[in-house]
C-alpha cells in the first residue's frame, strides 16, 4: 500500500502484484525484460499442424500430403511485467484433393509470416492439376492457414 495525500483527503491505493505464468528469473523479479526461446517447440508444433491440415467444404476437399519445408522461430517475453509472445515462420507443403470430382494437386508456399500477419498471410499457391480452380484453392487454403496459425499463436501464448 501507499498513500496519496491531497488537499481534501487521503486516498489509499493498493499496488497489485503481477502474476506471471511464465516464470521470470530470480534476477528479474521486477519483470523488466526477459525472453525465452520457444523455437524448437514452434517448429515441431507447426510442422505437425501442417501435416494434419485438411480443408473440407461440400464438394471441395483438400489435404496436405507432404511438408517440404517448415522453419519457425518463436519467443515468450516478459516486458515491464506483461507477457507477450511472437513468432516468425516460413513453410511449403504439397497437397492433393478434389473440387467437384476434378482432381487437384500442387504446392502452397508461405515465405514469411508472423503473429502480425495472421489475417493477411503472403501465400503462393501453384497447381500441377486442376489449374482452373487456383483462385478457389487459394481462398480456401488462406482461411484454413489463418485458423491454424491463430490456434498455433494461442497455444504459444498459453505456454
Amino acid at each position: 500500500f501507499y498513500f496519496l495525500k491531497t488537499k481534501l483527503h487521503t486516498v489509499t491505493v493498493r499496488r497489485r502484484r503481477i502474476d506471471l505464468r511464465m516464470e521470470a528469473s530470480k534476477w528479474n523479479s521486477a519483470g523488466t525484460w526477459e525472453e525465452k526461446d520457444m523455437s524448437e517447440w514452434a517448429e515441431s508444433t507447426l510442422s505437425k499442424m501442417l501435416e494434419g491440415l485438411k480443408v473440407e467444404d461440400g464438394e471441395f476437399q483438400l489435404k496436405v500430403s507432404k511438408v517440404n519445408k517448415c522453419v519457425a522461430e518463436a519467443r515468450r517475453l516478459i516486458i515491464r511485467g506483461k507477457q507477450r509472445a511472437g513468432f516468425e515462420a516460413k513453410f511449403e507443403v504439397k497437397f492433393k484433393g478434389t473440387v467437384n470430382d476434378d482432381k487437384i494437386a500442387g504446392a502452397m508456399t508461405v515465405e514469411e509470416t508472423s503473429e502480425t500477419d495472421i489475417d493477411d498471410i503472403p501465400m503462393v499457391v501453384s497447381l500441377t492439376k486442376g489449374q482452373s480452380h487456383r483462385h478457389l484453392v487459394q481462398e480456401k487454403f488462406m482461411k484454413a492457414v489463418e485458423t491454424m496459425l491463430t490456434t498455433f499463436f494461442n497455444e504459444l501464448k498459453g505456454l
